[in-house]
């Protein structure tokens, strides 16, 4: 589809990650064999040792990127959607997919009792607040450069919250190192008026992607509520849905007004990222 920047081929795992999701939702049975097809499709595009180009040891591994045939830089969001579509497939956690992608998902964590990311990729440093950068070695935040030569790559919201789901999703309970200290970044971070971790003129960028994987990311760790480093107990899904809601459109849409990066002007996609957040918040509350 053209208005999303090219072809199919460009954005293939994407598309095959949220086509594998809507199949399922609607049907697993009738869609069984479709759902079966296109996961194999899917899995085929992780980055890993098959192709004898790259081993655990690179960076790169485990993790997912825009497409199957792509310069193999793969980033924690599409990884994000791959692993969200194996959840929604019900894919074995015995299944490498998932234990590659385990690896790929701690070296994008800043929190060195987790990450070996300094050893895999030389001359970056993590930074030691629990949450999540965009790749190993990339953010979509302001890059630290460090006075011993090295960088580090600050972590923001919308990834940590990706981070957490994706643990969770790979079958790594809530109460396993690696999901607590996804909390402690949030805990210390939560608010619903910006991307936390984003440069200010950047803040409102994604801001409806990162409401709708909150919802997700907490809703599927089974908490109501989250206890900020100040102390404060918030009812996360009662504040996010009261939030949204003044934030609709007469219309009913929504749209991000503060920044249309990553497609967020468009209201379709913004309206759909709105109403998934609705859904997981209404789902936590009725637990």
């Amino acid at each position: 589809d053209n208005s999303y920047g090219g072809s199919f081929k460009k954005l293939s795992n994407y598309f095959t990650s949220v086509a594998i999701m809507a199949l399922a939702s609607l049907d697993k049975e009738k869609y069984k064999e479709e759902v079966a097809q296109t996961t194999k499709y899917l899995k085929n595009s992780q980055t890993s040792e098959d192709d004898g180009t790259f081993t655990k040891d690179s960076w790169q591994y485990g993790g997912f990127n825009y497409n199957e045939k792509g310069e193999k830089a793969p980033d924690l969001n599409n990884t994000g959607f791959a692993l969200s579509a194996f959840n929604a497939a019900e894919l074995s956690k015995n299944d490498e997919a998932w234990k590659r992608a385990i690896v790929f998902l701690q070296r994008v964590h800043n929190s060195p009792e987790v990450s070996d990311l300094e050893k895999v990729k030389p001359g970056s440093k993590l930074l030691n607040d629990g949450g999540a950068m965009y790749f190993p070695g990339n953010t979509k935040g302001e890059e630290i450069k460090n006075a011993d030569g090295t960088v580090s790559y600050p972590s923001y919201g919308s990834m940590t919250y990706q981070l957490m789901q994706s643990y969770l999703f790979a079958g790594i309970p809530k109460d396993d190192k690696r999901v607590k200290e996804t909390m402690r970044y949030i805990s210390n971070n939560f608010t619903l008026e910006t991307n936390p971790g984003l440069p200010e003129k950047q803040a409102k960028e994604g801001l409806f992607n990162y409401y709708r994987i909150m919802a997700e990311a907490l809703n599927a760790l089974g908490e109501q509520k989250v206890e900020t480093a100040k102390g404060k107990r918030i009812v996360w899904a009662q504040e996010l849905a009261k939030h949204l809601k003044g934030l609709q459109k007469e219309n009913g849409s929504w749209v991000n007004s503060g920044s249309p990066r990553w497609m967020e002007g468009d209201p379709d996609l913004v309206t759909a990222y709105s109403i998934l957040a609705l859904v997981a918040c209404r789902d936590n509350l009725s637990k």
